[in-house]
């Protein structure tokens, strides 16, 4: 048995979506060892920032929110879907997602491995990742996945939610329920068609994601 940190360090100056609304990762000293006898901190992030977790409240008003995920899910044998051969601004489709069609019987979560991490803290990283079509998303609602984890941004494409299209893939996922991790490092070290995945959110009432704590069991 192996453990894999799946997790990016939240850390000052770190990448955040583009957004002009999203707030920059702040670190604010206000307690030290040296005056208080103690260090402590105040952190300033959004709930999307670095490897987080999406609940459905995030596009969805009248669904549930991260303190609301059932706990069940944060435990869950996923399927590694390897999609390196998708290149900058290449969709995965149905068909894509089909290669894998017997593992979908034995899990209800899956990791989307494209190796698109390897661009974090680069220019390139907001660029054209590889993104799921309409039709992937359907496809993995047939399939009875609960929980669909990832290796880039958004499985909405970049182009996508630049024109306004307001990230269709989510919607049609979140509409049934099913939980998102995504900003996902790492998968290049899983050897395994199936492991345990564990992502933990911050139970934080009434919010719409969490920045989380994600680990591979091999």
């Amino acid at each position: 048995m192996a453990m894999i940190d799946l997790t990016l360090n939240v850390e000052e100056r770190m990448l955040t979506t583009q957004a002009y609304w999203h707030s920059k990762v702040a670190f604010e000293p206000l307690g030290t060892i040296a005056k208080e006898g103690r260090n402590t901190h105040r952190i300033t992030l959004g709930t999307h920032t670095g490897t987080h977790m999406d609940a459905p409240y995030h596009f969805l008003q009248d669904s549930f929110k991260i303190d609301e995920v059932g706990i069940d899910l944060f435990i869950q044998p996923c399927a590694l879907l390897n999609f390196t051969d998708k290149k900058e601004g290449m969709e995965i489709t149905d068909k894509d997602l089909d290669r894998f069609g017997h593992l979908f019987d034995k899990v209800q979560a899956a990791a989307i491995f494209t190796g698109w991490s390897k661009k974090w803290m680069t220019p390139d990283y907001y660029g054209l990742w590889p993104s799921l079509t309409e039709g992937a998303a359907h496809y993995l609602l047939k399939k009875s996945i609960r929980v669909l984890a990832m290796d880039v941004p958004s499985p909405d494409s970049a182009k996508m939610i630049q024109t306004g299209m307001d990230s269709p893939v989510h919607r049609i996922l979140m509409k049934k329920g099913v939980i998102l991790v995504e900003y996902l490092t790492n998968l290049d070290k899983i050897d395994k068609e199936i492991f345990t995945l564990y992502a933990f959110p911050l139970k934080l009432k009434g919010l719409d994601g969490s920045p989380a704590r994600v680990i591979a069991e091999i």
